[in-house]
C-alpha cells in the first residue's frame, strides 16, 4: 500500500510541473511575442512614421537633388578625385557606405607613410606649392565617409580650383567661408565645410553642371606623363594619384 501511494504521489507531482512548466512556457512565449510586436514592428513603424512628418529629408537620407535629380547625400562623402573641384578626406572603402571602415593602418606601417607621402606630393603638384598638406586631405577617415573638411582643409585647396573652375581666388575663398558652419555645439577647433555643398555652390557660380569639371582626364595623363616642380601649377588634375 505504501509503495503504491508513493508511485501516485510521485505520479501527481510529476503531472503538476509538466503543467507548471508548460504554463511557464506559454508565458515567456506570449512575452516574447508581445515584445517582438511592440519593439519589432510598433516601435520602428512609430518612429518611422515621426521622422516622416517631422523631418522627412532627414529620415530620407538627407539627399540632395539638382533639377530633381540626386546628386549626392550631405551625409556621405563622395570620391571628387580628378572633378577639378574640392575634394573631401581620403577613402580607404572609397566612399562605399555599405562597408564603412578605416584603413587600420598602424603608425609604424609602411604602407601608411607611402601613402601619406603620395597623397602629400601630389597635392603639393596641384596646388604648386611646398606648404605643408591639411592632415585630413593626407589620412583616410576612420569611417571612409565624412562629408566635411576643415576650412582650412578647404581654402588650401583653393588655388587648384581657381585654375580648374575659371573662377578668382577671391570667389572662391567667399563661398568656402559661406558653406563653412561651426561644428556641433561648437564644440570643434574649426568651422567645417560640406563638400557636396559647395561644389553645388561653385557649380552655380562657373555657370555648369557638376559633371562638366570632370573633363580633365586627357589633360591629367598628359600632364602625369611628365615631371613636373612644385613651383609650376599644373593646368588639370592629375588622375593617377587616387585617395583610398
Amino acid at each position: 500500500m505504501n509503495t503504491m501511494r508513493t508511485e501516485e504521489t510521485t505520479g501527481a507531482r510529476s503531472e503538476a510541473s509538466a503543467l507548471s512548466a508548460g504554463a511557464a512556457l506559454g508565458k515567456a512565449l506570449g512575452i516574447f511575442l508581445f515584445l517582438s510586436a511592440v519593439l519589432g514592428l510598433g516601435y520602428p513603424a512609430l518612429v518611422t512614421g515621426v521622422a516622416q512628418l517631422v523631418v522627412p529629408e532627414s529620415a530620407n537620407g538627407s539627399v540632395v537633388r539638382v533639377d530633381g535629380r540626386p546628386v549626392g547625400s550631405r551625409l556621405i562623402g563622395q570620391n571628387w578625385t580628378d572633378s577639378g573641384l574640392f575634394e573631401g578626406r581620403p577613402s580607404a572603402v572609397d566612399y562605399n557606405a555599405k562597408g564603412s571602415s578605416g584603413s587600420n593602418l598602424a603608425m609604424t606601417n609602411p604602407e601608411l607613410a607611402r601613402l601619406m607621402t603620395e597623397r602629400a606630393e601630389r597635392w603639393q603638384r596641384l596646388t604648386g606649392s611646398a606648404a605643408p598638406v591639411p592632415a585630413e586631405l593626407l589620412a583616410a577617415s576612420g569611417s571612409g565617409l565624412d562629408p566635411d573638411i576643415s576650412l582650412s582643409a578647404a581654402l588650401y585647396q583653393i588655388p587648384r580650383v581657381a585654375r580648374t573652375s575659371g573662377l578668382a581666388p577671391e570667389r572662391l575663398e567667399a563661398l568656402v567661408r559661406e558653406t563653412a558652419r561651426e561644428p556641433f555645439l561648437a564644440m570643434g577647433p574649426e568651422p567645417l565645410v560640406n563638400v557636396l555643398e559647395l561644389n553645388l555652390r561653385v557649380a552655380d557660380a562657373a555657370g555648369k553642371m557638376l559633371e562638366s569639371f570632370a573633363t580633365h582626364e586627357a589633360t591629367a595623363a598628359r600632364e602625369a606623363s611628365r615631371p613636373s616642380e612644385p613651383s609650376e601649377p599644373l593646368d588639370g588634375v592629375d588622375s593617377t594619384a587616387r585617395g583610398s
